[in-house]
This record gives structure tokens, sequence and C-alpha cells, in this order.
């Protein structure tokens, strides 16, 4: 993840651990598809008009722990990208939907700004931070209802899983 004195596209951050975003905030890089590859892309290279950057908003979260795209959350015919954080302190997991946009992005995507119009976070309940989630992919339209649906593997949940209130799962 982006941490200590780099920040995305090589800019200094400050002191130890430091950094332009933080400690361990973690990023995903999005590289748009075009009729030509780029032959050599940096992160540097990145502005917005190729791709963007989407950072976590808090220290240790390390957003893009895991990452999927391809499908379409909210039916406007536009790909949606999500992402998974691991978050090494009291708070547990959170996943980031960013709705794609033909209106372009900035260059940084902030994670804690995603929401309404943009998106929007997927919480764990209480703050289990052995708890993460391991996996997401898209899994098409599984209820039927005209929009794509998205499959989260959530590891070591035990007795937290169904409802969140110390429930069980019955097989």
């Amino acid at each position: 993840g982006l941490s200590g004195g780099e920040g995305a596209g090589g800019e200094g951050g400050g002191g130890e651990g430091g950094g332009v975003f933080g400690y361990d905030v973690g990023a995903a890089m999005v590289v748009f598809g075009a009729e030509t590859g780029p032959g050599i892309l940096t992160v540097a290279d990145i502005d917005g008009s190729n791709g963007f950057i989407a950072v976590g908003s808090a220290d240790d979260m390390a957003a893009g722990f895991v990452v999927t795209g391809g499908g379409d959350l909210n039916g406007d015919g536009i790909g949606d990208v999500v992402m998974a954080t691991r978050s090494f302190d009291q708070n547990g997991p959170e996943a980031f939907v960013l709705f794609g946009t033909d209106t372009g992005f900035e260059r940084i995507v902030d994670l804690g700004t995603v929401g309404g119009a943009t998106g929007f976070t997927i919480e764990s309940e209480g703050s289990y931070a052995d708890r993460h989630i391991t996996s997401l992919a898209m899994a098409g339209d599984v209820n039927g209802d005209g929009f794509d649906d998205l499959l989260l593997g959530l590891a070591d949940m035990g007795t937290y899983g169904a409802g969140g209130e110390g429930g069980t799962v019955d097989n």
C-alpha cells in the first residue's frame, strides 16, 4: 500500500510512516482501456484521463486489499469497480463500490468521499480487525431484477456471520 514517505506518483511525505496519504492507507489503481496500450505506464502517469487511483481514507485501512470490476451494479450501462480494505486496527473490513461514469474521474479518488451518485460503502458490524473480506466478484444478475450483483467472501466470521449480533448460520 501507499505508506511511509512515498505517495502516489512519488510525492514526498512527512516523517516516519507519514506519507502524503497516511500510514498504510492502501490504494487501487484503475487503468482505462484504450485502442493502443501506453507501452510502459507508471503510477505517476495516471492523470484522470487514462485512469485513477482510489486511496484509503484512514491510517491502516489497506484499501485495495481485494479488488474486482466488470459488473454494473447500478444498471446505468457503465462498469463499476469494487475494492475491499484489510483493516489492521479496531475498524472492521469495508468494501467500496465506485460507480463507473462517462463524465470522468479525478486523478485521486478518496474512498472516504464515496457515496450517493459516486457509489456506496459496505461496512462490517462491530470492530473485528482479524476478520476480512478475502474475495470479491461480480456475480451477474442473481435475483433477476436487471442489476448485476456482488459476491463477497468473508473470512473468520464465525458466529458473527448472519445477523451480526452473535447469530449463527445453520446449514
